[in-house]
Formats: C-alpha cells, sequence, structure tokens
C-alpha cells in the first residue's frame, strides 16, 4: 500500500511536470526508485546528492547552478 502511495505521487509530480525529492533514512529505496523510474523515461536525467546533517542550502544551489 505505502510503495503504491510513493510511486504514484512521484508520477504524479513527473508528470505534472513538478520535481520530485526523497528524504527519508538509508536502505529505503529512495535512490533505487528514482532509477528505476528515470530508466523508463526516454530523455530523463537524474541528479542525486547525499544530505549529510552539515548540507546547507548553499551546498545544494552551487551544485545545481553548475550543473545546469
Amino acid at each position: 500500500q505505502r510503495q503504491m502511495c510513493i510511486r504514484d505521487r512521484a508520477m504524479l509530480a513527473l508528470l505534472s511536470g513538478n520535481h520530485v525529492f526523497y528524504d527519508g533514512p538509508p536502505g529505503t529505496g529512495k535512490s533505487m526508485l528514482c532509477n528505476a523510474i528515470t530508466k523508463r523515461i526516454q530523455g530523463a536525467d537524474i541528479f542525486q546528492y547525499l544530505m549529510t546533517a552539515t548540507t546547507t542550502d548553499d551546498d545544494l544551489s552551487a551544485i545545481i547552478d553548475d550543473w545546469d
């Protein structure tokens, strides 16, 4: 039930042109889900970043600015 809800919400966000952000404890399949969805969408790109307790908004902004 929970897995279907997570998957459905991810697909809804993608179909509506929004970004998806997963945050949670390690080992819960977040990366696996994102990679599986990305593989099935032609031309899709994925951005993954390992966040820690010391990660700041500036850390992510700098990476995203350089990524474009």
